[in-house]
């Protein structure tokens, strides 16, 4: 009984590292566009860890969850310069780490559909231009924040 308890709460504040990098990255992100490598190596840093303490994904599905998302993100950002930071593909690598390939495929969308939204009321409110950059980070973290607080 003991061990489990010990086991349970060091999984609750894995979660709680997790969400809190997630945050900073947001914040990051949001403040100057860019997504510093020390944060997205922290977070992939903590997913590892995540998922050898609880490791309830095979490490094939975790392997695959790593290029899920990243490798089109970064297609994407070969094929048109400018759409998608470094930033948010290293994000993405990492994030697959702890969700695997389906997971992070709900991630991502949930914060592709959080940045439709959130730019839609912009451009109704002219808060923003339709040619404005606008930072991805703070919604594909807070996609995987809410996959965080949903499925695990």
């Amino acid at each position: 009984m003991m061990i489990f308890s010990k086991i349970y709460l060091c999984r609750w504040f894995m979660l709680y590292l997790l969400a809190t990098c997630l945050v900073w990255i947001a914040g990051q992100d949001a403040r100057t566009h860019r997504i510093s490598n020390r944060s997205v190596l922290a977070f992939g840093a903590l997913a590892a860890a995540y998922r050898m303490l609880c490791p309830e994904l095979s490490w094939q599905a975790v392997c695959v969850g790593v290029f899920a998302v990243s490798v089109p993100l970064l297609l994407l950002a070969a094929w048109k310069p400018g759409a998608v930071g470094g930033g948010d593909v290293k994000l993405m690598a990492a994030g697959g780490s702890l969700f695997g390939a389906n997971g992070i495929w709900q991630a991502f969308f949930t914060g592709i559909l959080l940045t439709g939204i959130w730019t839609i009321v912009m451009l109704l409110c002219k808060k923003v231009k339709r040619k404005s950059s606008i930072p991805l980070g703070p919604f594909l973290s807070a996609g995987m924040l809410i996959s965080l607080s949903l499925f695990f």
